[in-house]
């Protein structure tokens, strides 16, 4: 269903280059600036009421988009409270759309964006039921769900396996229990690099590699 559009909102899409280089004109005035500043502190608590009153605006301007002229109510669930509807993604490229056009309003995306997003692949959710989706429509975020069992809890396609808690070992020179930083196993434990050096020495082994194994070789 199309939107009819007024003859003032036609024009201004014919001429947003001029009315753009008019806008730019006037705003990047430092006249301009030092106004809007010094209007901005003495009238804080009116903006931030102007500001919440646009927001909301804009929400149910998408909503009466993607309605494309029904119903404003979950396509679910069919409540029709405004402050807990929102926008859901058939084709579940919600988080790209979000990447994309980041810090962009709903309205311009849907309207006229860059990557217009057609009305047809949007619908009408509740928070609830739009949630819901995230874990009904299994092959979206959570790739590694089968299905849910009557408590519904989650029944996985392969188990993530268990990782078992490192073993604490003793040093070889020292004695003492300590927890290494790798699972790797050694000939050698040691809990500092003083260890490993007194030990070296103690033992008749150099403070060098052989540079051609890479391995410490006893003095003879």
């Amino acid at each position: 269903m199309e939107i009819k559009k007024s003859s003032i909102q036609i024009w201004r899409e014919n001429h947003r280059k001029e009315i753009n280089e008019s806008q730019d004109k006037m705003r990047k005035t430092e006249e301009r600036n030092a106004y809007m500043r010094e209007f901005r502190k003495k009238n804080k608590a009116n903006k931030r009421c102007t500001d919440q009153k646009h927001r909301w605006d804009a929400k149910v301007k998408v909503l009466i988009l993607v309605a494309q002229g029904g119903p404003i109510e979950c396509i679910k669930c069919k409540i029709k409270d405004k402050r807990i509807l929102q926008i859901h993604h058939k084709l579940g490229n919600g988080e790209r759309d979000r990447k994309f056009y980041y810090k962009t309003n709903l309205l311009v995306r849907v309207q006229d964006g860059k990557e217009k997003v057609p009305v047809e692949e949007l619908e009408i959710r509740c928070c609830n039921c739009n949630i819901l989706a995230e874990y009904e429509e299994l092959n979206r975020r959570y790739t590694n769900i089968i299905g849910f069992d009557d408590n519904f809890d989650p029944i996985w396609r392969v188990m993530p396996k268990k990782i078992q808690p490192l073993e604490p070992f003793n040093c070889d020179y020292c004695k003492i229990l300590y927890m290494p930083r790798g699972r790797k196993k050694r000939k050698y434990h040691f809990c500092s690099r003083e260890c490993y050096r007194l030990f070296m020495i103690e033992n008749g082994y150099p403070d060098h590699k052989n540079k051609e194994n890479g391995r410490f070789e006893k003095i003879s």
